[in-house]
């Protein structure tokens, strides 16, 4: 055999093709980890929302519906009971009661805005914060009916006057920390634990909502269709 049979790439060729596969890495690698990072919160969310309705239904047993708790907004002291009744069905490693230390420095909307719904209180603090085994944070809170903020159903047979409100950081401390993406909320209804956005179909899921209730609602979107799709 000749060395003519014998063919070979240049090094300027083999550095083309590098260059290329690198290009097309660059460009499909944030994509890639992207949505593997929302299948894993994905996941993380429905894990809660199981956890919270199991926790649900045990203390029903124990205390009754919602519908009897003695819910008062701004009641620290409310928040401290209506916490004690779910405190036994949770793993729980930190407490804040009313202190910062069990959320994220920060939390925005979709819209890329401070998420605050009460004034100038923003999500997760002056609250009952609470950090689970898993990493998991939460804040419970209670309010008069806000059902349009939340999404939340208009119907007197399935929500209180009053509202018990969890807030979930499904993946803690851990970036984005933006509603809708990783921050995701519930209520405590009579009869179940409802997620955000059930009564409105999650009307304000979505980027161009330009204000502060961008992503609230999207709970009730993500556990319907198995997806992070805004």
């Amino acid at each position: 055999m000749s060395k003519e049979d014998f063919t070979a790439f240049t090094l300027a060729e083999v550095l083309i093709t590098l260059g290329i596969i690198g290009v097309v890495a660059a460009m499909t690698l944030p994509t890639l980890i992207q949505k593997q990072n929302d299948r894993a919160n994905i996941t993380r969310l429905k894990k809660v929302y199981s956890s919270l309705s199991q926790a649900y239904l045990m203390v029903k047993e124990e205390h009754g519906s919602s519908e009897i708790w003695d819910i008062r907004d701004g009641n620290q002291a409310s928040t401290r009971t209506i916490f004690s009744y779910f405190e036994p069905y949770f793993r729980i490693v930190k407490k804040c009661d009313n202190v910062a230390g069990c959320w994220s420095d920060s939390t925005k909307s979709l819209s890329g805005q401070a998420a605050h719904w009460s004034g100038v209180n923003y999500l997760g603090y002056g609250y009952y914060g609470f950090i689970l085994e898993d990493g998991t944070y939460m804040s419970l809170d209670l309010c008069g009916q806000q059902l349009a903020y939340f999404g939340l159903p208009y119907n007197s047979n399935e929500m209180n006057t009053q509202l018990v409100l969890f807030f979930v950081d499904v993946n803690g401390n851990k970036n984005p920390n933006t509603l809708g993406k990783d921050v995701f909320g519930f209520a405590v209804g009579k009869e179940k634990i409802i997620p955000f956005g059930a009564g409105n179909n999650s009307a304000n899921c979505n980027r161009s909502v330009n204000n502060t209730l961008a992503g609230y609602d999207c709970a009730y979107k993500v556990l319907i269709e198995d997806k992070i799709s805004y």
